[in-house]
Formats: structure tokens, C-alpha cells, sequence
């Protein structure tokens, strides 16, 4: 088997962690085992166990440099052995059996490919039936009194319910955080890192679900251009195009209040939601919005480019029974009207 070595964050995250989790609780669960052991009186099982309790930190030390297969390979590996001779030393009455069970699921999660998986898992098998047929064929080594087979049964039920319990909630946290990572990626726009138009739609509808059963507050919805953005582009390069969408981006998303909401909609289109007090307020927010883009010089590679934005602003009051999404496609019938005015200005209207 060839292992490799991994230090990126997403995989130190996926597998050291955890691993390294149990890795140690093995070992210093030892503390604790070895001298149950002892008092059973078996000398094979108690050396045995020394023996792994060292190849357990060995196991800790490899899965610190990074080697997260090897470590697992080693691990797996000296814990079946030590399983297998419990079981053929005690018998099937102890639960040393158990452990071959929570092996097989550290084996579907370790960092093997998937023919290393299934090799190991066959193994895993083959030894668990070849020391089934063991111990129906003879009888225990040590036979333990009542108490002490209690305790360890006790133990061995205890330790491996954690165990699978433990990996099972440790890999579904990570695939819950992968969802969520691929849902924000999914609604993310990667170059303003703003929203996108998919979560201003998911936005909508989460308002919309927030105020079924609750009046709607009052809300200017904004449908704002870049003027002349493609002469930008054309003169400057695309480049300078990027840089314009960023910075006025962030230009936006520094005039947002509590609640409000905003999202590169597409192109050099933005959509801006604003919790209004009132009318006359959404039409101050929206005309304060063009007179800040139009008050400043952008600067790229030494030139100065002079922007400007035209909006259309649709204020919808209260009483309104107009969704967001109606009320957007007004907005934008707005901005058609500032643009065909002459741009660098705020069309309005309240419904």
C-alpha cells in the first residue's frame, strides 16, 4: 500500500482531527484496560496490549506529520490482531468481538483509495470468521468470573457504541459543512463576493415565508446600472471593468442598513433592498445612493474614470399585496426610463 503525506487544511480537517481523537483515547484507555487484564490473570493478553497501547502513539506521531492512511493502516491493523486474541482468549461471552465492527468503519472512512477499502474490509472479514470458527471449535483460554466478564463487557459495548458514534457525527458535521460551503459558493458571486441573483430569489422567498402571516413592512427595491459600462471596457480594458464592479460593490454594501439587502444581479446590474420608514425616505436612500457613486473619481493604472449609475426605484408601501419579484420587474422598468432620460439619475414611483 503507498501512502501519502497530506498538510492541506481540508484534509487535516477531514481526517487528522478525528483520527487523532482516536487515536488517543485508545491509548490512554489503556491505562485503564491493562489492568483488568492483569487481574484475569492472562499474561498473553496484557503483554499484547502493552505492545499496542506503543504502537497506538507510534500511530499518533505518524498521523501528526500527516501520513493519515499509514497512521489508520497501522492502527486498524494492530487493533484487529488485539481483537482476535481477546476473542480466542475469552471467548464470544467478553464483546471483544465488537471491535471488528467499529474497524470496519474506520476503514470506510480512511484516507485510502477505494481498492485499499475493500481489500481491508475483506481481510477485516476474513479474520472475524476465521476466529468465530476458533472459538466454536474450542473452548476460552481464561474463563472470567461473573463481575470481571460484566465489567468488560460493559466496557467493550460502552467504547465501541462512542466509537461509531463518533465517527458517524464527525464525517456527517463535515458533509453538512460541505453543503452549506456549495450552497454559499452556488449563491455567491465570484467577483464581488456579493450575493447573486440565485440568493436574491432565495432571499425573496424567505421574506416572503417571514411575512405571511405579519404585515409587510415598507421597502424601496432598487434595479441599479453602471452608465456606460461597456465604454468602460472598452476603453480601459476589462480589467478596469472588473475593478469598477468591486469597488462599487462595496460602495453599496456600505450604505446597507439592518435588513436591508443587496446582490450583483448580473452584468453590471445591482439589486438593492432597503427597509424604508417611508416614502419619502426610500426616494432620499436611493437619490443619496447616485449622488455618492456620482461625487467620486475611480482611479486604475493612473487614469481617472468618472462614474455614474441610473436607478430605478420602486417604493412598495404596506398595504401593497405586490410580491418582491412584481415589484422587481417594475424596478427595472424604472431603469429603462433613467437610462432613456438621460442616466445618472433616479426614476421613482411608490405603489
Amino acid at each position: 500500500m503507498h501512502f501519502s503525506k497530506y498538510v492541506d487544511e481540508k484534509t487535516k480537517r477531514e481526517y487528522f482531527q478525528h483520527s487523532h481523537l482516536i487515536y488517543l483515547s485508545t491509548f490512554f484507555a489503556f491505562f485503564a484496560i491493562i489492568p483488568l487484564f492483569f487481574l484475569s490473570r492472562s499474561i498473553l493478553i496484557t503483554a499484547i496490549s502493552f505492545v499496542t497501547m506503543g504502537i497506538t502513539a507510534i500511530a499518533v506521531l505518524i498521523n501528526r506529520r500527516g501520513y493519515y492512511g499509514l497512521a489508520s493502516f497501522i492502527f486498524i491493523l494492530t487493533i484487529t490482531i488485539q481483537a482476535a486474541a481477546e476473542v480466542i482468549v475469552f471467548g464470544l461471552e467478553i464483546g471483544f468481538q465488537y471491535y471488528f465492527f467499529n474497524m470496519a468503519v474506520l476503514i470506510v472512512f480512511a484516507k485510502w483509495n477505494k481498492i485499499q477499502k475493500l481489500i481491508a474490509a475483506s481481510i477485516e472479514a476474513l479474520v472475524f470468521i476465521g476466529v468465530l470458527l476458533v472459538t466454536l471449535r474450542f473452548s476460552p483460554l481464561v474463563i472470567l468470573s461473573n463481575p470481571l466478564a460484566l465489567v468488560f463487557h460493559i466496557i467493550n459495548i460502552v467504547l465501541n457504541i462512542l466509537g461509531v458514534a463518533r465517527t458517524s457525527y464527525h464525517f456527517l458535521s463535515i458533509a453538512r459543512s460541505a453543503e452549506k460551503d456549495l450552497l454559499t459558493y452556488a449563491q455567491t458571486d465570484f467577483l464581488t463576493s456579493l450575493p447573486n441573483r440565485a440568493a436574491y430569489h432565495r432571499f425573496v422567498y424567505e421574506m416572503k415565508e417571514r411575512f405571511k402571516s405579519k404585515p409587510f413592512p415598507p421597502v424601496v427595491i432598487m434595479m441599479i446600472d453602471i452608465d456606460n459600462f461597456k465604454t468602460i471596457n472598452d476603453e480601459y480594458g476589462h480589467a478596469a471593468g472588473d475593478e469598477v464592479l468591486i469597488v462599487l460593490g462595496k460602495t453599496f454594501k456600505e450604505r446597507l442598513q439592518g435588513g436591508d439587502f443587496l446582490a450583483r444581479y448580473g452584468g453590471e446590474e445591482f439589486v438593492l433592498i432597503h427597509l424604508a420608514q417611508n416614502e419619502e425616505e426610500a426616494r432620499r436612500f436611493a437619490e443619496s445612493l447616485r449622488q455618492k457613486i456620482e461625487g467620486r473619481t475611480f482611479h486604475f493604472e493612473e487614469k481617472d474614470i468618472r462614474l455614474s449609475i441610473s436607478v430605478g426605484a420602486l417604493y412598495r408601501s404596506p398595504t401593497n399585496k405586490k410580491d418582491c419579484e412584481e415589484a422587481l420587474e417594475e424596478a427595472d422598468i424604472l431603469l429603462y426610463q433613467a437610462k432613456k432620460e438621460g442616466r445618472n439619475r433616479v426614476a421613482f414611483k411608490s405603489i
